[in-house]
């Protein structure tokens, strides 16, 4: 196998791929069962939740452009918004126009997943061989886990935002300059960087870097870069500007709390798992791969790396405002998708003698099992046994002492990666015995392992398209289409535009409203600006007056134990004023609230308070109800919501004013 990550002698003029397809290509019939088993992996990986995540902001946004004068007032538009960095939303808007944001949002979600497969499938035939290699590939990338941002950004995303555009355009140019057609990269990567500049510039960084000599090209072109760079900072050219600015530690404190992310030091560390089954296999290609192939290894991995530092230093040390606003270890996706791809070619680069190539099979089954099991669970079984791989890989040509250490070592990570399935194991029974979601977890589920177990069967010539097994393969992706639709019924009443109570909707109206936890609502039901919501912060790390005016909100309406507001100091953004309570106990409350808020004037909240007059809407999803003292068994989310259903409840702050 590993002869099938050669390539042509002249990797600059040369595509990697080999011109005749040899003995191992496919057949047409089984091009389409690989066709089908990738649409029910992708269908069942990827499953339609709704206008969820940063869909919000960039529908919003939308929105916005359409009718500034309705949501200018809104705190995530006061003050300026990313949108200005961007052509995303002028090419989003009239498509939002003419069908509406929900259907807008489903429709730009899906063309964007299909133009992220079809870039796949490019970049893969630029870079393997025809046959099976090529296929394992594309099924890695669907199958492992997509996550480069601990349980926040992955590359691939199910719904409408300009990432995922931009990560099919930068996979483009990648096959393009490694197929030695450097011009149709650059362009290709010159329309990325107008949908979403800080995803296109480690795809930049990498297309340049393939295709220039450093030495003589890119080092005195970078230094001549710098200087236009900060020469436009010298003239106050926004953002070339923020390179002259640091982040006070004020404002450094806030966006701390409300967008951690930012700053590499907050999670990098617990992201380690999840990049060392990735960084293996780019690591195994770099230093065993051959031409091309071996050349973005190394390119994507020292790039990559390079940006991640870059990010540490000039961020989380230096405070450095242009450096937080670049996020530069974005590039990790690249980490990510590319060491996922490379997995099969890894494989065939690791000796057929011994263990390491069980090991390394099993980390991968062990990967596709984690990534099922959640984003926010980190892949320890598959590190502990990538470690072990690595422990291997070391002990090739070392001496017998050191060989003993490095046997040592993979055992015990081996015994660690044991220990610690068992425990995931135990801990996916003990969710799926609570999950109302229970039955459609164990459908995906069994989707997933019949296509792993049909893919494994085509790479190892022991499956052939015949036509019960394409029919096996239509049935899973009947199965994966029926199971694709995720979305929880409050969702399904914001996409379906369903109606709101007329009086309800009405008191409304033109009103600067807190609604707890209903920003979806808000802005996708209603259609107006909302006073408060964690989302709302996402432009704290580009505009100051964001980022304190957001703080100001905050600091009052955590007084009303919302929520919206966490009952953990440890937890995610502001803390409840009294963590024992779950939502106000008295009008009192409501009261302190509207005064120290002179602008606000509604609150919709859970709460249904006796001594308030106010105005009730019971909506056709269930409502957690609020109002109440927490025990301490109610700390557990999976017993508090066992709680009746409760309404939403409109209080006037014209009441005490």
């Amino acid at each position: 196998m590993r002869d099938e990550t050669l390539t042509a002698d002249h990797p600059a003029k040369a595509p990697l791929a080999a011109k005749d397809a040899g003995s191992d290509r496919m057949g047409r019939a089984t091009a389409l069962l690989c066709l089908m088993l990738v649409a029910a992996v992708w269908l069942t990986t990827r499953p339609y939740t709704g206008i969820v995540h940063d869909a919000q902001l960039y529908l919003v946004q939308a929105m916005n452009r359409l009718d500034p004068a309705r949501f200018g007032s809104d705190i995530y538009f006061r003050y300026g918004s990313q949108d200005r960095f961007s052509l995303f939303s002028a090419l989003y808007a009239p498509l939002v126009e003419a069908i509406g944001p929900p259907r807008a949002q489903l429709v730009t979600a899906v063309l964007g997943q299909a133009s992220w497969l079809a870039a796949l499938g490019f970049l893969v035939r630029c870079i393997l061989q025809p046959g099976r290699l090529r296929m394992l590939a594309i099924f890695c990338v669907c199958l492992l886990v997509p996550v480069y941002n601990f349980g926040t950004l992955r590359y691939g995303e199910a719904f409408a935002t300009p990432r995922i555009f931009v990560e099919a355009l930068t996979l483009v140019a990648v096959g393009f300059v490694c197929s030695g057609r450097r011009v149709a990269a650059f362009c290709v990567m010159a329309g990325a960087i107008t949908l979403h500049p800080l995803m296109a510039l480690p795809g930049i960084g990498v297309v340049l870097l393939l295709s220039f000599p450093f030495r003589r090209f890119l080092l005195p072109s970078g230094l001549a870069g710098a200087g236009l760079f900060l020469a436009l900072g010298w003239g106050g050219v926004d953002p070339f500007v923020r390179v002259f600015a640091r982040m006070d530690a004020d404002w450094a404190a806030i966006v701390l709390l409300r967008n951690p992310m930012v700053f590499v030091g907050t999670w990098f560390p617990m992201a380690l798992p999840t990049v060392v089954l990735p960084l293996l296999s780019l690591g195994l290609v770099a230093l065993r791969g051959t031409g091309e192939l071996r050349r973005l290894a190394r390119v994507t991995l020292a790039l990559v790396a390079a940006l991640v530092a870059a990010s540490w230093v000039g961020g989380d040390l230096a405070a450095n405002l242009l450096f937080l606003d670049l996020q530069l270890w974005r590039g990790m996706w690249l980490w990510m998708v590319l060491g996922n791809c490379l997995a099969p070619a890894a494989f065939g680069l690791l000796p057929v003698q011994g263990t390491s190539r069980h090991l390394f099979l099993a980390a991968l089954a062990a990967n596709v099992f984690e990534a099922r099991f959640g984003v926010l669970t980190l892949p320890v079984v598959s590190a502990c046994l990538g470690l072990a791989v690595l422990t291997g890989v070391m002990s090739e040509g070392a001496g017998l002492r050191s060989r003993r250490v490095l046997g040592l070592a993979g055992s015990g990570f081996a015994a660690l990666a044991t220990l610690a399935f068992a425990a995931e194991g135990v801990a996916l029974a003990l969710q799926l015995s609570r999950s109302e979601t229970a039955l459609s977890f164990v459908g995906g589920t069994g989707v997933l392992v019949g296509a792993s177990l049909l893919v494994a069967g085509i790479a190892r010539g022991r499956t052939a398209a015949t036509p019960p097994v394409l029919a096996g393969g239509i049935a899973l992706v009947i199965l994966a289409a029926a199971l694709w639709d995720q979305r929880n019924p409050e969702m399904g009443f914001i996409t379906r535009e369903e109606a709101m109570d007329t009086d309800f909707r009405e008191a409304l109206r033109g009103q600067t409203v807190y609604w707890e936890n209903g920003l979806g609502l808000q802005w996708f039901s209603l259609r107006e600006p909302s006073y408060f919501s964690w989302y709302q912060a996402a432009g704290a790390v580009f505009f100051r007056e964001t980022a304190f005016e957001h703080r100001r909100r905050a600091d009052v309406l955590r007084r009303l134990d919302t929520s919206d507001f966490a009952v953990d100091e440890n937890r995610f953004g502001t803390t409840r004023a009294d963590p024992r309570f779950e939502g106000p106990q008295s009008g009192a409350q409501l009261r302190a609230v509207c005064l120290a808020l002179p602008e606000l004037d509604a609150l919709v909240l859970r709460a249904d308070l006796a001594d308030v007059p106010h105005l009730r809407w019971k909506p056709p999803f269930k409502v957690p109800a609020s109002g109440y003292r927490i025990a301490p068994e109610d700390q557990d989310p999976d017993t508090s919501g066992q709680r009746p259903g409760g309404v939403f409840n409109l209080y006037s702050c014209d009441l005490w004013r």
